[in-house]
């Protein structure tokens, strides 16, 4: 039998990297009935995770299945049609390769919640050195901030102006005139992701000096 041999070059391209995925979420006040109309290009920056746009094509899809064969893509303007929350895939495919990646992403509607602005953010110096700093009881404020809203098991966390964390702020060291960040948040149910962030100045009062009694003598 006759043949001939030739060289086959096999090359294989890698798949893009998408996301990790976020939930694209809409804070709604009211809720009403739980749909709202999405703007899925939103995501297109996190689905390239550092890629260029000119490279990559992103496209959104219902179900896997259409992801994978590239059938049905919904509008980049999208109206959710389960109330509440619904699960989009997102497919990124490489222009030059046809390698594509599919990652899931959670669309999600809540009831907005909101952080109010404490009537006082005020503190007494409680080191008694009166030197503008001292340490504090943050969560006094908790109330205040939180106020009366439709969402319930609400829960106040406190930042630096830098977004640290502030770990225990019942025992928080705070400078006068400091900018503190307070974040309401649903602490009940981790599942709610709606937050609300108002700042907060700090202003601390000097505590009262003693002064030493003159010959141990007090005179009433």
């Amino acid at each position: 039998a006759c043949f001939i041999i030739v060289p086959l070059e096999l090359r294989v391209n890698p798949a893009p990297v998408v996301g990790p995925m976020t939930p694209l979420l809409a804070c709604n006040a009211p809720v009403e009935d739980g749909f709202h109309t999405f703007d899925l290009r939103d995501k297109d920056t996190e689905a390239l995770a550092g890629a260029s746009p000119s490279d990559f094509t992103v496209t959104y899809y219902r179900d896997q299945a259409d992801a994978e064969n590239a059938e049905n893509a919904v509008s980049y303007i999208f109206t959710i049609e389960q109330p509440f929350e619904q699960t989009l895939y997102v497919r990124v495919e490489n222009n030059e390769t046809g390698c594509f990646s599919i990652a899931e992403l959670l669309l999600k509607v809540e009831e907005r919640v909101y952080a109010f602005p404490p009537l006082s953010s005020e503190f007494c110096e409680t080191d008694y050195e009166n030197d503008g700093t001292t340490t504090v009881d943050l969560t006094v404020m908790d109330n205040a901030i939180i106020g009366t809203q439709i969402v319930q098991g609400l829960g106040v966390r406190y930042y630096r102006s830098n977004g640290t964390p502030i770990g225990d702020p019942s025992n928080a060291v705070v400078s006068e005139g400091e900018v503190i960040i307070a974040e309401v948040y649903n602490e009940d149910d981790v599942t709610m992701l709606c937050t609300a962030t108002v700042e907060i100045v700090i202003s601390l009062k000097d505590a009262p000096v003693v002064l030493p009694l003159v010959d141990g003598v007090v005179c009433y």
